[in-house]
């Protein structure tokens, strides 16, 4: 009888030796519950040559058509160190964004969205001779919980959706 308790000893005592190495830190993410919000709905506001450190660019923006059905409580970080480390420039943005070409190409990595009224406007840049993908879509990622919002895919060249 002593045999069948030593494998569930063994669980229960990894069970609380990982519950007590677990930081409180991402104890207070994993509480988070995902936000209930729309999918982006992107558009092409239009394109504009650009330069930056004497390359050219192709500067593509676009905008959230639905950005006002987003809750401004999404876009509020709270307590900063409840926030996971976050790799865009402003670390204290709860709400990051990607925009990818259709076939997962990351056109842009690391944009960051303070409000729901940030979204009205966001570009990336494809460098000139480069190929501009037929279609894009953006990725929001809500930092503290977790949560990953895919919009519709969207032509850079001609705004059709697809």
């Amino acid at each position: 009888m002593k045999d069948l308790f030593k494998p569930i000893a063994v669980v229960v005592v990894f069970q609380l030796l990982l519950a007590f190495t677990t930081n409180s830190y991402s104890q207070e993410v994993q509480l988070e519950r995902q936000v209930a919000a729309p999918l982006p709905k992107v558009a092409l506001l239009g394109a504009e040559p650009y330069t930056r450190g004497g390359k050219k660019y192709h500067r593509i923006v676009l905008t959230v058509t639905n950005h006002d059905k987003y809750s401004p409580k999404m876009f509020e970080t709270g307590a900063i160190p409840a926030l996971p480390p976050n790799p865009c420039i402003n670390p204290k943005a709860r709400v990051t964004a990607a925009v990818y070409s259709e076939t997962g190409e990351a056109m842009t990595k690391c944009m960051y969205f303070p409000t729901p009224n940030s979204l009205k406007s966001f570009s990336f840049l494809v460098e000139q001779g480069k190929p501009i993908p037929k279609f894009v879509y953006l990725v929001l990622t809500d930092i503290k919980t977790g949560g990953a919002y895919r919009s519709n895919l969207i032509s850079p060249w001609t705004g059709m959706g697809k």
